[in-house]
């Protein structure tokens, strides 16, 4: 905000002393997970191997909270800059006005969405080892849309709630600015929405210790149930993603999730660079991990190089033919006529 009579009110905190170093993170590592995370969702749907299969329209739900995660973190990061390059001081704002933020609208809905979705990522799973031929069988014709349906109706309750208690606390100005979530919604809300990442994670991560027992059966005695080896190693890469990416919810969201919980004050940048993070661990696990993945990136990088030296090669060719054919007019208009003599 350029305007300097866009506030009124102004808080005693120096703009000068605030750390820009994270809001700087926020904004680069936010365009760098939203581009990452939206090239391997086009990558899964322009390859049909891997865009029918069940287990990566749950790959392409993650994917795709993780790049609106990152748009997040944009949002703040530009809006928390502008604040400390035209400002002296911190302004105050009222809750209203910090949770119509563009960040904030995001956090309010996917701060209990991260926990739901690993959630349901492990009812998946859950019911892809206890069931494995049913889960086999079930197709994946609108399967996306129903996992994006079943969270985005979990949401809507507490969302409904934060906007109705911020609304509700009037144009009162006195939250800082800088506009973190805790200072967009009450604090019975933030309490709520923290609560609800936290135990829903907690939740999903207790769920792997059967799946893990199960799986561990399942494809010691695959054949038993009638599964190939094939599926029960296909099973195997699935879970193990999914776990991974559980656990790392575990430590990057619910352990800064439960600080904040018992210190809703405690406005430590580092929690939020530790959750940012969480999306760029994603990434790395579902390269690491998945090997259909890997195939189809080196598959289009290898097509898109082929399609490129063929282009350079018929250039080539072209020019060569374009040679030759100009060589043997020279030849033709240069050639000797013979001469007749009279006698």
């Amino acid at each position: 905000m350029s305007d300097k009579t866009s506030y009124a009110e102004f808080s005693n905190v120096p703009t000068a002393e605030v750390d820009t170093v994270p809001f700087y993170f926020y904004v680069i590592e936010g365009v760098l997970l939203s581009s990452t995370s939206l090239f391997m969702v086009f990558l899964i749907l322009i390859t049909s191997k891997l865009r029918n299969q069940k287990e990566y329209q749950i790959f392409i739900l993650c994917i795709l909270f993780d790049a609106v995660f990152g748009l997040a973190y944009i949002s703040a990061g530009i809006h928390r800059l502008q604040l400390v390059n035209h400002y002296e001081r911190v302004p105050l704002v009222s809750r209203w006005q910090c949770i119509n933020y563009l960040h904030n609208h995001v956090f309010v809905f996917i701060t209990p969405g991260a926990g739901i979705l690993a959630l349901l990522t492990s009812f998946d799973r859950f019911f892809s080892v206890f069931f494995p031929l049913k889960y086999i069988k079930v197709q994946a014709d609108r399967y996306f849309f129903l996992l994006i349906t079943v969270l985005i109706l979990s949401t809507v309750p507490t969302t409904v709630l934060s906007y109705v208690y911020s609304y509700q606390n009037g144009t009162k100005k006195d939250v800082n600015g800088m506009c973190l979530l805790v200072q967009g919604v009450t604090k019975d809300m933030f309490l709520v929405l923290r609560a609800t990442r936290i135990l829903t994670t907690i939740i999903a991560v207790l769920l792997y210790v059967p799946i893990a027992f199960r799986m561990y059966f399942l494809i010691k005695r695959s054949a038993a149930f009638n599964i190939k080896v094939g599926q029960a190693s296909k099973l195997r890469r699935m879970t193990v993603t999914v776990s991974l990416i559980t656990l790392s919810q575990l430590i990057l969201f619910t352990l800064p999730d439960t600080a904040l919980f018992f210190r809703p004050g405690m406005q430590s940048m580092v929690f939020y660079v530790m959750n940012l993070n969480k999306g760029i661990l994603n990434v790395i696990i579902f390269f690491v991990t998945q090997r259909d993945l890997r195939k189809a990136l080196l598959q289009r990088i290898s097509s898109l190089i082929g399609k490129r030296f063929r282009a350079i090669g018929e250039i080539e060719v072209s020019s060569i033919q374009n040679a030759d054919s100009s060589t043997r007019r020279d030849k033709k208009n240069t050639s000797v006529t013979p001469v007749r003599f009279l006698r």
